[in-house]
């Protein structure tokens, strides 16, 4: 389900290790149940990771050139960069940050003492649309209606003012600034999902 798909891609944003490869393999029957359009690059990612030790080392280099340093970032995985006229610039926490915080505090989430990186990093955001989703499924559960529609509100207006916006633009940015074939996949992965829960929202038309 949509849900799982969110956690699983928020968890590929991560370090890898060998929480990556589960992550992996619970995309593949989450997305049969949800679009099996998205499919295809899910399971090109799930070949890579189970090649196991030479391509894990590869993807932890490959990794730390894209999203850590320790220099110039290849890819920041930071929202803040992408609504910045100048992408060059790389400044972090500015508002857009704080105001993805300010919606993690309504939605009552806290960051983790131990998440050392700034609010708006991509598998925050990912990992944030799972929570919403899932708690939103779980008034639906309990019959409570007035609960379930402030947590999909959240959630479109998530999707609407931060990750819907620059998600699919680091998509793009990731896609060209790799060779490797996990992260290729994985941004096509990433790009379709957010279009496709923005179209299921009512935020784009169907192509």
């Amino acid at each position: 389900m949509k849900m799982q798909v969110y956690k699983s891609l928020a968890d590929c944003y991560f370090q890898p290790d060998e929480k990556l490869v589960q992550a992996v393999q619970r995309i593949n029957p989450a997305i049969e149940e949800w679009d099996q359009d998205l499919l295809e690059p899910a399971l090109e990612m799930q070949k890579v990771v189970e090649s196991r030790d030479k391509e894990m080392l590869d993807l932890k280099k490959e990794y730390s050139r894209l999203f850590v340093g320790p220099f110039e970032l290849a890819v920041p995985p930071y929202g803040s960069i992408y609504f910045q006229h100048n992408m060059q610039n790389q400044q972090i926490m500015d508002d857009s940050a704080v105001e993805a915080q300010n919606a993690y505090r309504k939605a009552g989430v806290n960051m983790s003492e131990d998440f050392n990186d700034p609010p708006d990093h991509i598998a925050v955001e990912l990992e944030f649309m799972y929570y919403l989703l899932y708690h939103e499924n779980q008034a639906l559960e309990n019959k409570d209606q007035a609960s379930a529609i402030d947590f999909r509100t959240q959630r479109l207006d998530f999707l609407k003012r931060h990750l819907g916006l620059w998600g699919p633009v680091f998509a793009d940015t990731l896609f060209k600034n790799t060779s490797s074939d996990f992260y290729r996949h994985l941004a096509r992965l990433t790009k379709s999902v957010i279009l496709k829960d923005k179209q299921e929202l009512g935020l784009t038309r169907p192509s």
